[in-house]
């Protein structure tokens, strides 16, 4: 896991021994702009919890602005999720879905996954194992045949 650089530090320095860094990637970025125009992915890696949620927000933020229909969290190297977490991907979910925009997790870790199921986080945001496979649940509008 890359160091995290002093911007990510200046943001929470009590946190400093769990940091949630961006998967050597831009904020935000197309999974396959030619294919899948509207969707966005990020990848996430460490733990996610409420004081480490600013850049997610302003990746979601910019999904909304745009022609973002879906947007896609990869928390494949995401350890753990708190209750701080869970309350942030609560409050996405419903920004993201009033805009008409989707949210999907992709291959969160078995503790992720559990805490999101125990606290019916499931019921709101789809959990598929890869990204292809979220993207496959959600066609872009121009590959639905009539």
């Amino acid at each position: 896991m890359p160091a995290p650089s002093i911007h990510d530090l200046s943001f929470h320095t009590k946190m400093l021994h769990s940091p949630l860094f961006v998967a050597d990637k831009p904020l935000m970025q197309d999974f396959d702009s030619a294919n899948h125009p509207t969707t966005r992915v990020l990848t996430l890696s460490g733990h996610l919890d409420a004081l480490q949620t600013l850049r997610l927000e302003k990746f979601i933020e910019e999904a909304q602005q745009g022609t973002c229909r879906h947007v896609i969290l990869n928390l494949s190297n995401v350890a753990t999720m708190d209750l701080g977490g869970v309350g942030n991907l609560f409050t996405w979910y419903h920004a993201l879905h009033i805009n008409q925009v989707r949210l999907s997790i992709v291959a969160p870790s078995p503790m992720v996954r559990n805490t999101m199921e125990s606290l019916h986080l499931t019921e709101l945001i789809s959990i598929y194992s890869s990204v292809p496979e979220a993207i496959s649940h959600h066609p872009t509008p121009n590959s639905i045949s009539s």
